[in-house]
């Protein structure tokens, strides 16, 4: 299971991909954390091919774009599937369309060489820059701390 950094232009392919990664936990309590693992070392893997496109194209615009879109669909889905589509409130969707826009934009940083991290500092980023709000969603192990 790989989520190819190359491949997010095709969006579903990424969708596909993380939805995939979200599904294949491991036994840690965290979906979620297993899924940002395994997209962080994807995108290492591919970082130079990834830098140079997106530093010497105009692909940058709908990386990010597609990132964004997608990371919102997978984490509301996710966080629905916990409480329940009819109970997802206003203020969880404002905090999942941060989150997703904060790390989307790490990711863009760190993929183009701006951010010097490894796969499981990234990982313990997004984690510690989750809203509280979301915390007890994608790191349920966590929810206590």
């Amino acid at each position: 299971m790989s989520i190819s950094g190359y491949r997010v232009a095709s969006s579903r392919a990424y969708e596909r991909d993380l939805s995939e990664a979200v599904g294949g936990a491991d036994d840690d309590g965290s979906p979620w954390r297993q899924a940002l693992l395994c997209g962080v070392r994807d995108f290492q893997e591919q970082k130079t091919y990834l830098s140079n496109l997106l530093a010497n194209t105009s692909g940058l615009d709908s990386f990010v774009n597609i990132m964004c879109d997608v990371n919102y669909r997978q984490l509301k889905g996710h966080v629905e599937r916990v409480v329940g589509e009819d109970n997802l409130d206003q203020h969880t969707r404002l905090c999942i369309g941060l989150y997703r826009l904060g790390t989307v934009r790490l990711v863009e940083e760190w993929s183009l060489g701006r951010i010097e991290a490894t796969p499981e500092e990234m990982v313990a980023a997004f984690e510690n820059g989750a809203p509280a709000s979301l915390r007890a969603y994608l790191f349920p192990d966590q929810s206590g701390a």
